[in-house]
């Protein structure tokens, strides 16, 4: 996988962004007290320069995620602790909110170590919020070095190269998404998509209803459920989190199976919330580790025949999957209305 063959192994492997990671760099060596922000946009390289930053400085580092509700008390006690092997510890504390900061600024006042947040919009923190902080600006990644990543990856995986300026630019900065969108052969058209890795993100990585509410509000994708089923085992290991989230999933496609059946459509909604909710609430806690989302087979094979189906039904590609349940229920000899060839009308139709 790209993500994990390409990703930098030291600070100078960072594509952009170096006078930042030196000022991260020079304030952990000089730090007596005082907690740092750091912000910029997703797939910019924050949490992968602080890791390898911790990694060269000799620190343990500590990995929280504000969008679940760690008791003050628990993290209190975690920045008095000393690491197990004696070394300098720093705590990362990831996607920060203005709920998240409650009491945060009597633990950072007595905190014996390091605390660095990140959040990708600095102005969803309130400014007296932002006052407390040393904040460090990480800039989206320029299209000229994300080309130039793309064409060295290119060449060493003998990958054609026609269109790499296209997913440079369409990534939009984000070194996640282009690196996903090269090894999947995506032409880079993130225009409905962009978001995705955040939403499936909070998805999976909280345990709370109400921030997995606000992440499937956000996304409004009509794919999210199968983005979910693609994913839920390269995200959750213990299999008893795995059977009862595929059994909600389940369970939300025959909701959908009944919606389309009654013509009812005012109730599609709630399939999807049988979906989101079902895999949140089947794991017990979330895991830290870092997965690449990848999207559904579907989604990464058929994007010509989106474009048909866009020109045949004078719509968008974004929008003409919003008609697939309708083209199916309706049948091949529609289909073949459409202009869509036997392999395409099977790929709907099964």
């Amino acid at each position: 996988m790209f993500l994990t063959k390409y990703a930098p192994q030291n600070t100078k492997d960072i594509v952009g962004n170096a006078a930042a990671i030196r000022s991260i760099m020079g304030w952990l060596h000089s730090w007596t007290r005082g907690v740092m922000l750091v912000h910029g946009p997703p797939g910019c390289g924050k949490t992968t320069a602080l890791r390898l930053i911790a990694k060269e400085l000799g620190y343990d580092m500590l990995e929280v995620h504000a969008d679940e509700k760690i008791p003050a008390a628990e993290l209190k006690a975690a920045t008095a602790q000393r690491s197990i092997f004696g070394k300098k510890k720093i705590i990362l504390v990831e996607n920060i909110g203005t709920a998240s900061m409650r009491g945060f600024s009597d633990i950072a006042r007595a905190s014996a170590c390091p605390i660095v947040c990140t959040t990708d919009d600095v102005y969803k923190l309130s400014p007296s919020v932002r006052r407390a902080f040393l904040s460090v600006k990480f800039e989206k990644i320029s299209e000229s070095d994300m080309t130039a990543l793309a064409k060295r990856i290119a060449g060493e995986e003998g990958i054609d190269g026609k269109r790499l300026g296209q997913i440079a630019r369409m990534a939009n900065g984000d070194v996640r998404a282009m690196l996903i969108d090269i090894e999947s052969g995506s032409n880079g058209y993130r225009d409905f998509d962009e978001n995705m890795f955040n939403t499936l993100k909070l998805i999976f990585k909280t345990t709370s209803i109400e921030n997995a509410r606000i992440a499937m509000e956000n996304s409004q994708h009509p794919d999210l459920a199968s983005w979910l089923e693609n994913n839920i085992v390269e995200e959750y290991t213990d299999i008893e989190a795995i059977a009862t989230a595929y059994d909600y999933l389940s369970k939300a496609d025959v909701f959908s199976a009944r919606v389309m059946r009654r013509q009812s459509w005012q109730m599609q909604r709630y399939a999807q919330d049988l979906a989101v909710f079902g895999t949140v609430l089947a794991k017990e806690r979330p895991s830290a580790r870092f997965v690449a989302y990848r999207p559904p087979f579907f989604r990464r094979n058929n994007a010509k025949l989106m474009a048909k189906i866009a020109v045949s039904l004078h719509t968008s590609a974004t929008h003409a999957r919003d008609y697939l349940p309708v083209i199916k229920l309706l049948g091949p000899r529609f289909c073949e209305e459409l202009g869509l060839d036997e392999n395409e009308t099977d790929s709907i139709m099964n």
